[in-house]
């Protein structure tokens, strides 16, 4: 017996340790397999991360689960993930997968699965993921797969997510938090299934229109299955949507041609509040404080067969009546309402569906509003058959429901209305492309009022008639009058009457605005934070009346366009404006061409400015695709910049320029302050032309000389802002300069070290970065630079020249008539050869410095024998290889290397000469390789500087004849 006891014993741990260690020896292979078979058979990409097999979950069953499968989608969805499942598990027969039978599934659990389904406009859609028998795998000598017997009794769905979009139907259905579960012997051919689902957040939407907008869901469902007939026949169940409770009862099957069903349905409830609860959102969170009477009646039939060409017959109506709404702060009900509405179909397409709103009836305040409505052939061509009436007294409208308070300055809750609101109309025929259905829409207001405690005076009088017109045909028939618009402040006013006519071909525009506007009042009307603070009057009277047509073919004659705005005594500050603007007086007047500004006073601490002008092309710019013409003469006495950059907080940046503008501004002041920088006498003219603003004819005096400048300014992305610039300068004061000119401290930093006054030409080419800052490295500039009178002050490189060559003169030595020619590319300065005087030394540079702060420069110095003659100079005899003393008439020629940086330079003397006689000018050296290649680089620079002054001048030349009349005339006006 022990033997017995022994052997048995032994034989349950080996197969309990086969149970255990089978599945670990083999997991790979059998993870491997299974994925391998599924993908044979799947127009789609099956992935997972782990699959596991147990029979102690469910013993004596195997328990099989699968962690993290994915589902990807191949063309035309290529890349799209049809379903994401964190866990699968499911039990099986153990026994079925040893005999060759069906495979017996008894329970299956879905966790967190994630689908996402879609029909793409042609029809494909992405779950048709079978293969088709073509794609199928050959066959082989391998068994046939075994079925599955899905003799479920349990399965469950929990937290799952559900996305479908379906592009052709225009149909999009988002579910959220769906929990399903279900209990039924799936192996018997008639069985009873029970389900429950819930569904935190539903939203159904067909054609943009939300029929459902987040809606809680949770259906119980009862189903008596015949699957060898299947047949299913559905017993008491019911639907909740949010308040809404539904039953239903009836019977499924499916038929060759489709599914035949037989569903009724209806409320067994009969509160309004529920129908409401679909739509809460409109009451803007408030739902839960809203009292709601009123009977409610939903009953429905959905009988027939639906297939791909037809869909089954139903009907459905809704009634209520006797329906209240109240908040419970608001002392005013909305009451009194009735609604009667169907919506039926016979059978066939979704076209055939009509919906009759056969009476919707509601009173405020014994105020009523009713419509009634036929919608029938909604798909193809809606034929609408509408009509309302009604009034409202705008006194109630706060009180109906709380507005939100708002978190700014303004609280609606305190805001008042008066007044009465009426509005009628009706609309009948069909709604297609081309067409409109007749409609007549009167709205009007009487006695109107507005009022709040944040602003200081009511809107009052408040006078509307508005009416809309189509006899039923084209949009083109369209007429809308505003016959009244009247709005009084205190004392000013407003009056408005605009007609508009055949608004597609040929739009007729006819409008008058006329009044008188205190700016002050005008501007707490604007609710925003930090806005401005604004004074000061405005009387305008204003009219339009022509068709477009008219403005297209300049047919002035034919539109009419005049009036006048006057403003006087304006005050204007805003928090991002550094100081306040006056503006005593200004005049704008209309007319069919445009704008003209007659008058423009503008002040501001002292600084002042004058304008004149004109807007041209206003109409035809903004109706005819016409280029926007203006001109405006600016003068200044006085004119101090600096509020308007000082402790500016942030980088300037590059402004694309507007396309259909020319627009020349024509500028004279006699002093402008900007920074350190004082600028007198300025003239000039700026021309915005085909995006490009050019800078025309600038003279200015400035450190303490002056500037003539002419220019370009074009940003047209993706290409980088770009700056062309022309410049004459006399008389400049150097140190002035070199602190002024962000340019000068980058290629000439020995200006730092230079005392006197400079002029001379240059051109400047340049990319600019999007804080209109130069791109270095491709900056372009030519020119010539000359100092009549200057000196060098504690310039390092040449006072270790003077140190070394043991020359005391080359120490900050004077400089006289210095003209100094360059050019700069790559981010150097390169310096021509250059031949200038230090007291009794002949020089010559040449070389260039970048901005890394490097230099290499040759200097050759022609020394005066009979100036060596004073001191011992052993580096010079070593040179020329005599002695020095020896010389009487001649010349030593010396040529220094300067290279290194500004702050640390290298000196090197590289050769020594000696000239017959006085040096009275530099002797032309032979051109090395390395100055060959820069005088190729140079020509490319002078080449591509030269091209920008040509177009310069061709513009200045055409702006100058175009706008010189304008100009007269504007002139001749003030």
């Amino acid at each position: 017996m022990k033997k017995l006891i022994w052997i048995v014993g032994t034989a349950v741990v080996v197969l309990l340790a086969a149970l255990i260690v089978v599945p670990l020896l083999f997991r790979g292979e059998i993870l491997e397999l299974v994925k391998k078979e599924a993908n044979k058979n799947l127009d789609a990409t099956l992935d997972f991360d782990d699959l596991g097999l147990s029979v102690f979950r469910h013993f004596p069953r195997l328990t099989v689960t699968i962690d993290n499968a994915r589902l990807i989608n191949h063309a035309p969805f290529a890349g799209d993930t049809l379903l994401l499942l964190e866990k699968f598990q499911a039990t099986v027969n153990p026994f079925d997968l040893i005999g060759g039978g069906q495979v017996d599934m008894s329970s299956m659990y879905l966790i967190h699965p994630r689908v996402c389904l879609r029909a793409l406009a042609d029809g494909q859609v992405n779950w048709d993921i079978a293969r088709t028998a073509a794609e199928e795998i050959p066959p082989s000598d391998e068994k046939p797969a075994r079925s599955f017997d899905l003799a479920l009794q349990h399965y469950e769905i929990r937290d799952a997510q559900l996305l479908y979009r379906d592009e052709a139907a225009e149909i999009f259905l988002q579910l959220t938090g769906l929990q399903h579960e279900g209990q039924g012997d799936f192996h018997r051919q008639q069985f009873d299934l029970s389900t429950t689902t819930t569904i935190d957040s539903m939203t159904l939407q067909f054609r943009g229109i939300p029929y459902l907008d987040h809606v809680e869901v949770a259906v119980k469902a009862d189903l008596d299955i015949d699957a060898e007939k299947k047949k299913y026949v559905f017993k008491e169940n019911e639907v909740r949507l949010n308040e809404l409770l539904l039953t239903f009862d009836g019977w499924a099957t499916q038929v060759p041609e489709g599914l035949a069903l037989d569903v009724r349905f209806r409320s067994p409830k009969t509160e309004f509040k529920s129908i409401l609860s679909l739509v809460r959102a409109v009451f803007q969170g408030e739902f839960a404080n809203l009292k709601i009477d009123g009977q409610l009646a939903v009953e429905g039939t959905i009988a027939g067969t639906n297939t791909a060409e037809r869909i089954p017959a139903f009907g459905i109506d809704v009634l209520v009546t006797d329906g209240v709404i109240q908040h419970s702060s608001s002392p005013t009900p909305i009451e009194h309402i009735q609604l009667a509405a169907r919506l039926e179909n016979p059978g066939q397409t979704l076209d055939e569906t009509t919906i009759a709103l056969k009476k919707f009836h509601l009173e405020v305040l014994d105020e009523p509003f009713d419509i009634q409505g036929l919608i029938s052939t909604p798909i193809s061509a809606p034929d609408v058959d509408l009509s309302f009436a009604g009034s409202v007294n705008l006194q109630e409208v706060p009180r109906l429901l709380p507005l939100p308070a708002d978190s700014g300055t303004f609280d609606f809750a305190d805001l008042q209305l008066g007044g009465r609101l009426i509005l009628r109309g009706e609309i009948d025929g069909v709604v297609a492309d081309e067409r409109v259905p007749r409609f007549d829409i009167t709205c009007g207001v009487t006695d109107g009022s507005l009022s709040h405690p944040s602003l200081p005076q009511p809107l009052k009088r408040i006078q509307l008639d508005l009416r809309a017109q189509n006899p039923g045909g084209s949009l083109d028939e369209t007429v809308i009058q505003v016959q009244k618009l009247h709005a009084e402040i205190e004392n000013d006013s407003l009056e408005i009457t605009a007609k508009i006519k055949t608004p597609v071909i040929d739009p007729l525009l006819s409008a008058r605005l006329a009044g008188r506007i205190n700016l002050a009042r005008a501007t707490d009307f604007l609710l925003a934070e930090g806005r401005p603070d604004v004074q000061g009057r405005v009387n305008f009277d204003v009219r339009i009346d022509g068709n477009v047509s008219a403005i297209r073919q300049s047919q002035w004659d034919k539109f009419t366009a005049a009036g006048l705005l006057d403003f006087s005594q304006v005050a204007y500050a805003a928090p991002d404006l550094p100081v306040q603007l006056r503006l005593p007086r200004a005049k704008l007047r209309l007319s069919p061409q445009g704008f003209i500004l007659d008058t423009l006073e503008c002040r501001y601490d002292k600084s002042d400015l004058q304008a004149k002008g004109t807007l041209e092309n206003v109409f035809g710019y903004l109706f005819d695709n016409r280029t926007l013409a203006g001109t405006l003469t600016v003068r200044s006495d006085y004119c101090d910049l600096n509020p308007w950059v000082a402790g500016e907080s942030q980088k300037l940046r590059a402004v694309e320029l507007p396309e259909r503008m020319e627009l020349l501004l024509s500028a004279a002041f006699k002093e402008v302050l900007y920074d350190n920088l004082t600028i007198t006498n300025a003239t000039g003219n700026l021309l915005l032309k085909d995006r490009t603003l050019n800078l025309l004819d600038l003279k200015a005096n400035t450190l303490q000389g002056t500037v003539e400048a002419t220019g370009t300014y074009r940003y047209t992305p993706p290409e980088k802002p770009h700056l062309f610039m022309d410049v004459k300068a006399e008389r400049l004061g150097i140190p002035e300069m070199f602190t002024t000119f962000v340019t000068v401290q980058r290629f000439v930093p020995i200006a730092q070290y230079m005392r006197g006054q400079a002029g001379g030409t240059l051109s400047i080419d340049a990319d600019l970065d999007t804080t209109l800052l130069p791109v270095w490295p491709k900056f372009l500039s030519s020119g010539s630079l000359s100092v009549l009178q200057g000196a060098l002050k504690d310039f390092v490189p040449l006072n270790k020249v003077a140190e070394l060559l043991n020359l005391d003169r080359l120490r900050d030595p004077g400089l006289k008539d210095l003209l100094l020619n360059y050019h700069i590319t790559d981010g150097r300065f390169f310096v021509r050869p250059t031949a200038f005087a230090v007291d009794q030394y002949q020089m010559q540079v040449s070389g260039s410095n970048g901005l890394d702060k490097s230099l290499d420069y040759l200097l050759t110095i022609n020394i005066p024998a009979a100036e060596l003659k004073a001191g011992a100079n052993r580096l010079l005899s070593d040179l020329i290889k005599q002695d020095i003393s020896a010389l009487t008439d001649e010349t030593v020629v010396v040529k220094v290397n300067i290279r290194g940086t500004l702050a640390d330079p290298k000196i090197e003397t590289s050769l020594a000469d000696i000239v017959k006689g006085p040096a009275e000018q530099l002797k032309a050296a032979a051109v090395s390789v390395a100055d060959s290649l820069k005088a190729v680089a140079e020509q490319e620079v002078l080449r591509k500087l030269d091209e920008q002054k040509q177009v310069l001048e061709q513009k200045e030349k055409e702006a100058r004849e175009k706008l010189k009349d304008k100009l007269k005339d504007l002139f001749k006006k003030r």
